[in-house]
């Protein structure tokens, strides 16, 4: 698990805090301020530094209503058809979570209460958890019941459905609360997936009070809203509304999208490592994101490293091929329609055969995009320093921010190649000399009845691992790799807020000639 290393985006804030046991997390800020005080709402502030066993998060800066916003409990409900042996029953279960479907949502507001004075309302769709063998509901209801079915089939999943009942309600509620306020929505992974579709099933009317979308490591699901009925007309609208934010190497921000026609605004953003989604730290996770003060996020385009964009699309095209492959298997196994069978469930998670030869191209793309990158970044560099020989005046800064900025991210990546490569060296020829001493001690054994026993017993001590090899030595190599790393990432960070301080310059400069 990586989290944000700041808080200075207020949608990356929201749906991270949407998870249980994330950092500044809304279920548990609601755990303490209802259960324990009987409170109606709990606080959040996101401008303030986090720091707790380990965790670090800078306090956010320039935040809407400076990063304080109430969580609010959920006091409406809603009814359920349950099938029963006595027929039909409707049970009451609360408006913004339901257990059996393992959703969990948050409404919060930028004042306590709803009035004329509140002026942004946000709903925060919890994305899907990861089962245990201590917990397998996550496996039954967020990826049989509605991972797979988007995937495989593009439905309009159940917590999408109940995203829209929720919105139906919270949007009724503000227009007579808080007539001047706008919904804004947002939600990670299948977080994203059920945000968009909810938002997709509401009237043209509803549409007009909703606010911002941004939504963050989710596929695309333009497919889906069209299968499930809606409208070219709502699609226009999302198409204006929906932001996503996806990391290219994420196998899920990049489902569905090898074509042309995508939902909404795509941003691809330039992460921090090169890893897979199954990696730690995970290219699906929240500290992958790099934000700036202002809130904005770093992202590639076919200016500033575009080898990203390249990479994320080699993964949609690789990710269709194999589900393609998936939904022949299932056809062929009669499995074409979900269910909860042993072999469904194998052919999500393992993917028989075609598996290892999914991740050997899926790290391939990845290796490849690095290579890239530095080469892209090498050449960058050395052009911005050619140009600015001949540059003066606000193009001069432009200039000087873009050659910072580039830096602030090579310098990172290649030090990262460097020291990995270290690291491996270093285990190889571990390797090695465990190997050569073990093969050197069954020699000498060979041999061992030639010998007395004080003999035998030095002979021995040459050829033992742990004579050979100095693991103290060792140690201190990987702490000094350790610590140049850390100072590499701090050097980094420095290049890459100092791009800010240029562009203030320059906005200054701009307002000075105006």
């Amino acid at each position: 698990m990586s989290n944000l290393n700041n808080f200075n985006n207020i949608y990356l804030n929201l749906s991270q805090s949407a998870y249980e046991d994330r950092p500044l997390s809304f279920f548990k800020a609601l755990k303490d301020k209802v259960l324990i005080e009987d409170e109606e709402f709990a606080l959040r502030d996101f401008s303030k530094d986090y720091q707790e066993e380990g965790v670090n998060i800078g306090g956010g800066k320039h935040l809407p209503n400076d990063g304080i916003l109430y969580v609010h409990k959920d006091k409406n409900t809603r009814l359920v058809p349950k099938d029963t042996p006595n027929g039909t029953v409707f049970i009451k279960t609360p408006l913004l979570s339901d257990i059996e479907e393992g959703f969990n949502s948050y409404f919060l507001t930028d004042t306590p209460e709803l009035n004329k004075d509140t002026k942004n309302a946000y709903l925060a769709v919890k994305g899907s958890d990861v089962p245990s063998f201590n917990n397998v509901w996550p496996l039954v209801n967020d990826w049989l019941g509605n991972n797979y079915p988007f995937t495989m089939h593009d439905e309009y999943i159940p917590q999408g459905k109940i995203v829209a009942e929720a919105l139906h309600v919270k949007l009724a509620e503000l227009k007579e609360k808080a007539p001047n306020a706008k919904l804004n929505i947002t939600g990670h992974s299948l977080g994203s997936v059920a945000s968009v579709q909810g938002v997709a099933h509401l009237s043209v009317e509803e549409l007009e009070q909703i606010g911002e979308i941004v939504v963050l490591n989710g596929p695309d699901t333009l497919k889906s809203l069209r299968q499930s009925g809606v409208s070219e007309e709502v699609i226009q609208i999302l198409n204006e509304k929906v932001t996503y934010y996806v990391n290219p190497f994420d196998i899920v921000s990049m489902l569905n999208r090898n074509t042309d026609e995508q939902l909404g605004k795509v941003k691809v953003i330039v992460p921090f490592n090169f890893s897979t989604t199954f990696d730690t730290p995970s290219s699906h996770d929240f500290g992958e994101y790099r934000i700036h003060s202002d809130g904005k996020i770093l992202e590639a385009t076919e200016d500033f490293f575009p080898a990203y964009l390249k990479a994320g699309e080699k993964l949609s095209k690789l990710l269709n091929k194999y589900i393609e492959l998936i939904k022949e298997g299932n056809s062929n196994f009669g499995l074409d329609k979900i269910g909860s069978t042993p072999e469904v469930l194998l052919t999500l998670v393992n993917g028989g055969l075609n598996y290892s030869k999914f991740m050997k191209e899926y790290q391939e793309i990845i290796e490849e995009t690095k290579l890239e990158v530095i080469s892209w970044g090498r050449k960058k560099i050395q052009s911005i320093q050619e140009k600015l020989l001949y540059t003066n005046g606000p193009e001069r800064i432009k200039l000087r921010s873009e050659l910072i900025l580039t830096l602030s991210h090579l310098s990172r990546i290649e030090s990262d190649d460097k020291v990995s490569k270290s690291l491996k060296q270093l285990e190889e020829y571990k390797q090695r000399v465990k190997a050569l001493t073990i093969s050197a001690s069954h020699e000498a054994m060979n041999v061992a009845f030639h010998l007395d026993s004080n003999e035998l017993y030095e002979l021995l001590y040459e050829f033992d691992f742990e004579s050979s090899w100095d693991e103290s030595t060792e140690q201190l190599n990987r702490e000094l790799l350790k610590a140049y790393l850390e100072k590499i990432y701090k050097f980094s960070d420095t290049l890459f807020y100092a791009t800010e301080k240029l562009e203030e310059i320059d906005r200054e400069q701009g307002e000075l000639f105006a």
